[in-house]
């Protein structure tokens, strides 16, 4: 019994390694100060947010952009884009005090996506409770969450077949993870009877155009025989159509702090507004009333308006 339980947690892990972001299309949109600047200026904080997705599954740079985007627009109280900041910085993000606040207003107004965000940084009995808030409003990681805290045992019984049943909803709901847990259960009869040929159903929805980020999961299966007879060319395919993944930019405020300053040095005026206010409230970075003001001044210049009354000196607290 205990081999068996040790063979299934590291068939978790090996599954959990191999997952991949999603490896959506491109779109075009204009970088920099063109279209993503002008929607965040002019206030439209729904446009800015949506310039921001556009950008955020592009290379580096775009990927830069649209961090900077949603960071300003989580500034300003705008809740889907703290969702997508969250979301960006990953777990470390969990400190940034402005995101987690925004994160709760909008679970509050019922985005279930900020439910799964608060989720996957609450204490277990807090997350349990976030993640049925998300599934109950069809969100797909919202139900695999909730399977997966079933089989840990947050709180709640573990239960193997109800987890199961919720990641075959997650699935249905185009939700990576649920159809990859779906598979490895029936590939191994993990609370059901074992069905390989369901179980690769499952994980082969996970490469299809609309949710693709499955696609790497299944060469790492080819490739190292597990579940299925090794095939190096069926390994090569899945990886080619799993395509490039973009590097993540920052994982912490502190890492995007330097992404800001970055976009700013190159003329991004949304990067200097985040730095300016990261350096005056001291987030993660030692407080520099003197520099805030100075990068406020150079957004503000930039066309960010909101950013002229922060670089008077009354706004940062400096002296004359």
């Amino acid at each position: 019994m205990g081999a068996s339980t040790m063979s299934k947690h590291v068939l978790w892990f090996v599954f959990s390694i191999a997952l991949v972001a999603s490896c959506a299309g491109k779109n075009e949109v204009v970088r920099g100060s063109g279209a993503l600047h002008d929607a965040c200026a002019s206030g439209d904080l729904d446009r800015c947010h949506t310039q921001g997705l556009l950008l955020e599954t592009g290379d580096a740079d775009d990927r830069r952009n649209a961090l900077t985007a949603f960071q300003f627009g989580c500034l300003l109280k705008h809740a889907a884009s703290c969702t997508s900041l969250a979301r960006m910085y990953g777990d470390d993000g969990a400190s940034n005090a402005a995101v987690m606040a925004q994160l709760t207003e909008a679970c509050d107004a019922g985005e279930s996506e900020a439910c799964v965000r608060l989720g996957d940084r609450a204490p277990h009995a807090q997350a349990v409770a976030y993640y049925e808030k998300a599934c109950e409003a069809d969100h797909g990681n919202g139900c695999h969450r909730l399977a997966d805290a079933m089989r840990k045992g947050w709180v709640i019984e573990e239960n193997v077949t109800r987890a199961l049943e919720l990641d075959e909803r997650a699935c249905e709901l185009e939700s990576v993870d649920g159809c990859i847990a779906a598979g490895q259960a029936y590939l191994f009869g993990s609370g059901v009877a074992k069905d390989p040929a369901k179980g690769m159903k499952y994980l082969e929805t996970t490469c299809t155009k609309s949710i693709r980020g499955g696609c790497k999961v299944l060469g790492v299966l080819y490739e190292k025989g597990i579940g299925v007879t090794p095939d190096t060319a069926k390994a090569a395919a899945y990886y080619e159509l799993a395509g490039p993944t973009s590097d993540v930019v920052a994982n912490s405020p502190r890492k995007a702090y330097i992404v800001f300053v970055d976009a700013c040095n190159r003329g991004n005026y949304l990067g200097c507004f985040d730095a300016a206010w990261f350096l005056e409230e001291g987030v993660d970075v030692e407080r520099n009333i003197t520099t805030a003001r100075e990068m406020y001044n150079k957004s503000c210049q930039g066309g960010i308006t909101m950013a002229c009354e922060r670089a008077k000196p009354a706004r940062t607290g400096e002296k004359g």
